[in-house]
């Protein structure tokens, strides 16, 4: 899906980048700055560390539809960017974002909302996200929709 301003936006409004450690799903691009989002993120004091199991952009090779037994507890941010809906497990997926961020971290996702016109394995909707906070006994810090390119995004952030 790409990062695109609306996103990088919702990042920056609910979360503190500077001296971060940030877990990104999927190898992002950058869609409206001439950077990729490891030399964004990197560029303003953030440490990234990006995951995907086609291993390009710097990424290290993991599938996220296994279980990722180590970064436990480890990351301040996770971001979602589209990736997990991508994903053939999305039990396993949503368990290891859990494993891998720290207790009071923040998970932000934007993802494809049911009924829109994303080519994908999964959609959401917010009583996915309710359902999620319930089990996982986190907190909704935002939650807003916004059109996309291809249909509506929700977009969330997640208080562990």
């Amino acid at each position: 899906m790409g990062i695109r301003k609306e996103h990088l936006d919702f990042l920056i409004k609910n979360t503190s980048l500077f001296k971060a450690k940030m877990l990104e799903l999927g190898n992002q691009q950058m869609r409206d700055f001439p950077k990729s989002a490891k030399e964004y993120f990197g560029s303003i004091g953030c440490y990234h560390l990006s995951i995907d199991r086609n291993g390009l952009d710097g990424s290290m090779v993991y599938d996220l539809g296994k279980e990722i037994n180590i970064f436990d507890n480890e990351f301040d941010i996770i971001t979602n960017f589209g990736t997990s809906c991508y994903v053939d497990d999305y039990n396993i997926c949503y368990s290891n974002i859990h494993r891998m961020c720290k207790n009071d971290g923040i998970m932000i996702h934007i993802l494809p909302f049911k009924g829109s016109k994303w080519v994908a394995n999964h959609f959401v909707d917010e009583e996915f996200f309710l359902k999620l906070a319930k089990k996982f006994n986190y907190k909704i810090k935002d939650i807003k929709e916004m059109q996309g390119i291809h249909g509506k995004l929700l977009m969330v952030a997640l208080i562990k």
